[in-house]
């Protein structure tokens, strides 16, 4: 993924891995995570794969939600997850959709 938000030259909502090291900023990181995955049940890389697992049934009302919130014009979702949305990109793992 690091890649690909290189090449897209987009701005990300949030990332698990890509966490900033204020207080502050932690709490806003935490938020976003939730806002986007889910409350998880678990913790650690744990809690990192049962968001994993929301996100994959993530539905274009909860993207709509999140434009709306963070402004995210665009979403990168697993290829099986069901969007209405227009794809721009797509390969084995990944689509893009627009977020209208």
């Amino acid at each position: 993924m690091g890649q690909f938000r290189l090449t897209a030259n987009r701005a990300i909502v949030v990332d698990f891995k890509a966490f900033p090291f204020q207080d502050a900023a932690m709490v806003e990181w935490q938020k976003r995570l939730f806002d986007c995955y889910g409350v998880p049940d678990s913790a650690g890389y744990s809690a990192a794969r049962e968001m994993d697992e929301n996100y994959r049934s993530i539905d274009d009302a909860k993207l709509h939600s999140l434009k709306s919130k963070y402004g995210s014009t665009y979403a990168v979702l697993y290829k099986q997850t069901l969007s209405e949305f227009p794809v721009v990109f797509e390969n084995q793992t990944y689509i893009v959709v627009v977020v209208p």
